[in-house]
């Protein structure tokens, strides 16, 4: 039997130590005679004799400060270490501090050789000869540079497992007793002084989300005599959390049962933290992803529906305009224009959640929109609700549009009002951020949200109201108004605690100009015009061709800008030319660039449902151009056409 074979759980706690001091600690193992059966260097090097050790008495070799011989039985050391002579030592003076104890019928011997220390003792050595003195000399500074050494090494290592944040640990399954190092105390929170290591301390010690599932793998792992590898959260007394990574390895005797655990504890809170925040910052680009999905989606349905209810409104103010005698014609038409009216704003809030530009922006001043929707709301929530104000003066103008903040602040605050049934209140803030930012936000101590419902806060047609209560559009067209803006929307919620909104808005530009309105002239008589529609969808060519002839124009219809070009390179000369923006093949920015080469002053009129990008560049560009949006009465279009041209 070998070292390795003894114990290796042992060996390996051993190892790290004997590999620093190996030329001074001194192992023997004898059987139960006494007879040595294996030594190490260390000892051996200790006598001149160069024969085997092996098979020979301990006591040849070492005896009792009292010159008795040394017995294999581990009693006679009475569990504490002795002071050995050695016998013809290759170094005199040299002698040993031992423990001897027992295992398996044998008996092992550990112990670290002591070289001459005393002065007295040097000094008696140093008078045999000068060799000698130089001999002795060298062993009294050997002996002090490796005191030091010891010493520091020790600190050393008391600083590194510190900084490391490690802990050690033992549990004997027999006798059930636990040794913990001070640092795993520390780790668990817990006072030495105060607290007695066991078990059920360390049960105690595990944060009560994580008992059940670490009791119940460490019970598996000591039933199947396995390594134990878990991470688990301390549950300190101060409150702090803390995540420690455990590992510890099962001794077994020769039969295979389970002695003891040996093992360690590592703080990995940072890691965890790391973890948490990469985790929630993926959740954010999947949540950030997923909003762009459904806002593409979102205005794919807006532009399909805009078309849909531009045919309802043409066809119902041909009715309303054909049939102005007819009371009941003219009720069932003015109530088809009114629901398709409601659609449209449904559908322009769906807009919202996925416009990607402001229209008519000017410089604003936040803390003035907030009063005055604090303003509105006192007048209308019957003073169930208080308002704290908490705004910070002299900010800088944000660059915006009045009419779609003010929307979306009413929108948040709404759904905090909704969250204060019996009444509370809301509290409203205003500050600078970094890098020229400010933000705004609105505080409610209201119901909260739970966190499937907060993850989906801000989709369109989202809504936790009753039916026909809420259409879902409310912290949608939110986010939508907000992206436009070039900001951000950030919703925090418990529930049971409330609701924290904060509205964040990038520094205004100094190259940034309000864009000039685009209102529709006053209402004059019409004057009748040749007009060419171009528009890719049917029944809205139909529709609004129809519409326009009622209202007094002639009217040629083109399916698309190629045939538009078409006609206009014929005899055609239309007073103006209604163009649909978004059409398959030749679109109405590329149709507008090559109308402009073949008639420079011709008028255009852009009908559009769909929030693009482009037209605050085609405007900028062609600024006699005029947009008209989808859907559209006869009215609003004889706003448009009427004093025009």
């Amino acid at each position: 039997m070998s070292w390795t074979e003894i114990d290796p759980p042992l060996v390996s706690l051993l190892a790290g130590f004997l590999a620093r001091v190996s030329k001074s600690v001194v192992l023997v193992r004898m059987d139960e005679r006494g007879r040595i059966q294996e030594s190490n260097a260390a000892f051996q090097g200790l006598f001149q004799s160069r024969e085997p050790l092996h098979g020979q008495h301990l006591s040849h070799f070492v005896l009792r400060q009292n010159g008795q011989p040394v017995e294999a039985d581990p009693g006679a050391f009475e569990q504490h270490p002795s002071h050995l002579k050695l016998v013809a030592p290759q170094v005199i003076g040299t002698s040993l501090q031992a423990y001897c104890f027992p295992y398996q019928g044998q008996s092992i011997l550990i112990g670290e050789r002591i070289l001459p220390a005393t002065a007295e003792a040097l000094d008696v050595l140093s008078g045999t000869s000068n060799e000698l003195a130089t001999l002795t000399r060298d062993l009294k500074q050997r002996y002090q540079e490796k005191a030091m050494a010891l010493q520091e090494e020790e600190t050393l290592m008391k600083m590194t497992e510190n900084l490391a944040t490690i802990g050690w640990w033992t549990w004997n399954l027999g006798s059930n007793r636990n040794s913990w190092s001070d640092n795993l105390f520390r780790l668990y929170g817990l006072e030495p002084t105060k607290v007695e290591p066991s078990y059920e301390a360390w049960v105690q010690a595990i944060h009560p989300e994580d008992r059940p599932r670490v009791t119940a793998l460490v019970s598996s792992g000591v039933e199947q005599h396995a390594e134990l590898d878990f991470e688990w959260r301390v549950n300190r007394l101060d409150g702090t959390d803390c995540w420690l990574l455990s590992r510890a390895y099962p001794v077994l005797d020769p039969a295979g049962n389970l002695l003891r655990y040996i093992g360690t504890a590592i703080d990995i809170t940072q890691r965890h933290r790391i973890e948490k925040e990469r985790s929630a910052f993926e959740a954010q680009v999947q949540h950030l992803q997923r909003m762009e999905s459904v806002g593409r989606l979102a205005g794919g349905v807006a532009h399909d529906m805009n078309n849909v209810l531009s045919t309802i409104m043409a066809v119902g103010s041909i009715l309303k305009e054909r049939h102005r005698d007819q009371p009941e014609i003219l009720k069932d038409s003015e109530l088809l224009l009114r629901a398709a009216t409601r659609g449209r704003d449904l559908v322009r809030n769906l807009r919202d959640f996925s416009r990607k530009e402001l229209e008519s922006a000017t410089e604003l001043d936040l803390n003035d929109l907030v009063r005055n929707e604090v303003d509105l709301l006192e007048r209308t929530t019957l003073k169930k609700v208080a308002f704290e104000l908490d705004l910070e003066e002299g900010l800088p103008p944000v660059f915006g549009e009045s009419s779609a903040l003010s929307n979306a602040l009413m929108n948040v605050c709404m759904n905090a009002c909704d969250a204060l049934p019996r009444g509370g209140r809301i509290h409203f803030r205003t500050r600078r951020i970094g890098l020229g930012h400010q933000e705004l936000t609105v505080e409610d101590e209201g119901e909260g949200m739970s966190p499937e419902v907060l993850s989906r806060a801000l989709e369109p047609f989202f809504t936790t109201k009753a039916l026909g209560k809420g259409t879902g559009l409310g912290l949608s067209q939110v986010y939508g108004t907000m992206k436009a803006h070039g900001g951000t929307v950030d919703i925090q919620s418990r529930q049971g605690v409330g609701t924290q909104v904060r509205l964040t808005f990038p520094p205004m530009e100094e190259e940034s100009a309000p864009t000039a309105s685009l209102a529709p002239s006053q209402v004059l008589p019409p004057k009748p015009l040749r007009i060419l529609l171009v528009d890719d969808e049917e029944l809205i060519r139909t529709a609004v061709q129809r519409l326009l002839e009622i209202l007094g124009h002639e009217v040629q219809i083109a399916a698309g800008g190629l045939e538009a070009l078409q006609w206009l390179q014929t005899d055609l000369n239309p007073d103006l030319v209604i163009l649909d923006l978004s059409m398959p093949g030749m679109d109405g920015s590329e149709t507008l660039e090559r109308l402009r080469r073949l008639r420079p002053n011709q008028p255009v009129l852009f009908a559009t449902g769909f929030s693009d990008e482009r037209i605050p560049q085609i405007l900028s560009r062609f600024p006699e151009v005029r947009v008209l949006k989808k859907p559209f009465s006869a009215i609003e279009m004889e706003q448009m056409l009427s004093g025009w041209l």
